[in-house]
């Protein structure tokens, strides 16, 4: 298996693999003699853990990795799950990168930008250096473009005789990438949200209490007169973010949201748009944005338009003349 076009790394690529597998294992005994990891740092280490995992799907989706090797996969898959420092993320980043087929290298991805590669994640130690050589093998080292166009080809054409090939994306012919997924997402589409609380812009009484996203749940959080904080869930967070409310609270609110437009002198800019959300009941399953009915803008009839507002559009909440210097 090896031998094939296909296989990871050609004539010998087996032996090469499993002499990997036996460097991620002597990394990871090696982490013993390393200073155990900080508890601040353990939600940027399960996002790296997730970022890897997420990486290796998207290339095991395609077929471009562990081809003809799968037991080396569940091996591999087995070490990620237990890993418990960035040099054994970093050992296993190599070992993958290792096992990524041919037709699945940029073909940036030469001897000398490989091996330089290698040395770096060799010496990858702590969550953020591990995480610099996962992007860079990601976006430059693999060749998603040609996955996906090698994906559109119409199958070989059968000889006399021979059984009709399976049809496109079945078990056997190339299939197209999948798109990137955040590691939070990818993480609750496993069933495993990752517990790292996100602050919410935005509260119904800023002054008395806040709202934080945890394990894909929405939470209010109130201060107590001894100190510490009161948690109460609020249930599942919506889809559309909703930046910290409901969707019932939602519903009423003003909201002001920023549009692109070209000015007279052919310059675009960013005008504000205010109004008020008349429906916000499909932000819960992501089937729709809030509805907004806008004060100043009208339709072809001349009546007030109504759009949606959802994740990748900027809006806040309240009325404002100036779009805040901020991210949104």
């Amino acid at each position: 298996a090896a031998d094939t076009p296909d296989s990871p790394l050609g004539a010998g690529g087996a032996q090469m693999l499993s002499a990997a597998a036996a460097d991620v294992t002597a990394a990871a005994l090696a982490v013993g003699g390393t200073p155990a990891l900080p508890g601040q740092l353990y939600p940027s280490f399960e996002r790296l853990r997730y970022a890897l995992l997420e990486f290796e799907d998207r290339l095991a989706g395609a077929g471009a990795c562990w081809v003809d090797l799968p037991p080396l996969g569940r091996a591999w898959l087995s070490h990620v799950q237990k890993a418990c420092h960035p040099v054994e993320i970093g050992a296993a980043l190599r070992v993958l990168e290792a096992g990524i087929a041919p037709c699945a290298r940029s073909r940036w991805w030469g001897v000398e930008r490989a091996g330089g590669w290698r040395e770096e994640a060799g010496k990858a130690a702590t969550v953020a250096a591990v995480a610099a050589c996962l992007s860079f093998l990601d976006e430059v080292g693999c060749a998603w473009d040609a996955l996906a166009k090698r994906a559109e080809q119409p199958p070989p054409t059968p000889g006399v005789g021979s059984k009709p090939p399976p049809a496109r994306g079945g078990k056997g012919l190339p299939r197209a990438p999948r798109e990137r997924m955040s590691e939070a997402d990818f993480a609750r589409g496993r069933g495993s949200p990752l517990g790292i609380v996100s602050w919410c812009a935005h509260s119904p009484a800023p002054a008395t209490e806040l709202r934080v996203l945890l394990g894909g749940q929405l939470f209010q959080l109130v201060p107590r007169p001894g100190g510490g904080w009161e948690a109460d869930c609020l249930g599942a967070a919506p889809e559309v973010d909703l930046h910290g409310l409901t969707v019932a609270e939602a519903r009423g609110a003003r909201v002001t949201a920023w549009y692109e437009e070209e000015g007279e002198e052919g310059q675009v800019r960013d005008v504000p748009y205010s109004g008020v959300v008349v429906d916000a009941s499909g932000c819960q399953s992501g089937k729709r944005g809030m509805v907004v009915r806008f004060d100043a803008a009208v339709d072809d009839k001349g009546n007030p338009e109504v759009l949606n507002i959802g994740n990748d559009d900027e809006w806040l909440y309240g009325l404002h003349h100036s779009k805040p210097e901020r991210r949104f």
